[in-house]
């Protein structure tokens, strides 16, 4: 999938300073946020699942 994203001149700035750093192309910093959110809100998802699923009951009674 291609994507076009409009950034304004600081966030253009800093990702190229971002991968200047790293030896990496712009775009790959850009993916790799990408998949640090998603990874981060799949954990999230997880837990918050195994919470709602452990506490069911407690949920029940107190509603």
């Amino acid at each position: 999938m291609t994507l076009q994203l409009s950034l304004d001149e600081s966030q253009s700035r800093q990702i190229a300073a971002a991968a200047q750093r790293l030896g990496i192309d712009p775009e790959e910093i850009i993916r790799r946020s990408i998949d640090s959110y998603l990874a981060k809100q799949e954990k999230f998802d997880a837990a918050a699942t195994h919470v709602l699923a452990k506490n069911a009951e407690l949920y029940r009674r107190l509603a």
